[in-house]
């Protein structure tokens, strides 16, 4: 295997540990969305009624968007934001950047079966010891699969995994992998499976917004 891809691999033995504070970048866009433009000019857009989430505080996006309208990326970690449904989680996101990976949209283009075989297993280890971490565990775990969004090429994984906060709730998550050189980054989406039917289409709206 290709020691680069092995290297990137590496990566995720830290994705799931961090994945709830982050700090917020975004700018302006129409009036029911708005479009998150990191300073790598990696961007998306979804509906102002998520809160961006931070060390201090949750604010609306509605809101902040108006204080804020451009940052550069000062973390790993440039930005999450939750949906609430009376006071409670069904939608989440977050981004996290990979500005030192060297492995590019022709290798990804090219990448084998049995390479993409051995990343998603080695993925599902370190998601489940994760997650674990945190008080959840995965229930179902879905597999990886190559997917182009807006003429670039993603590694998309998916899985159920049970909530953080003890509760009945299953979430569904989707990793969008992106791998070109310094704009390599993962978007994390998941929504409460109780709410699919709500939060579904808004789900598949950001992600199929993902542009750079």
């Amino acid at each position: 295997m290709d020691t680069k891809f092995q290297k990137f691999i590496n990566f995720n033995k830290i994705l799931l540990l961090t994945i709830l504070i982050l700090k917020p970048i975004f700018s302006h866009a129409d009036q029911d969305r708005n479009n998150i433009k990191l300073s790598n000019n990696i961007n998306l857009n979804l509906s102002k009624n998520w809160k961006i989430i931070n060390q201090k505080t949750r604010e609306t996006l509605k809101k902040k968007v108006d204080e804020l309208i451009f940052l550069k990326i000062s973390s790993s970690l440039p930005f999450a934001a939750n949906l609430y449904r009376n006071g409670r989680v069904i939608g989440i996101m977050n981004i996290r950047v990979y500005p030192n990976i060297e492995i590019y949209q022709n290798e990804i283009r090219k990448i084998s079966r049995d390479d993409l075989t051995f990343f998603d297993s080695e993925l599902y280890k370190n998601v489940k010891k994760g997650v674990s971490l945190v008080g959840a565990k995965i229930l179902h775990w879905k597999g990886s699969k190559l997917e182009i969004i807006n003429n670039k090429i993603y590694i998309v994984s998916n899985y159920n995994r049970s909530s953080i906060n003890k509760n009945e709730a299953i979430f569904n998550v989707k990793l969008f992998r992106l791998l070109d050189g310094k704009k390599s980054f993962t978007l994390t989406l998941s929504y409460d499976e109780k709410f699919k039917n709500f939060m579904l289409p808004e789900i598949n709206k950001i992600a199929e917004s993902i542009n750079y």
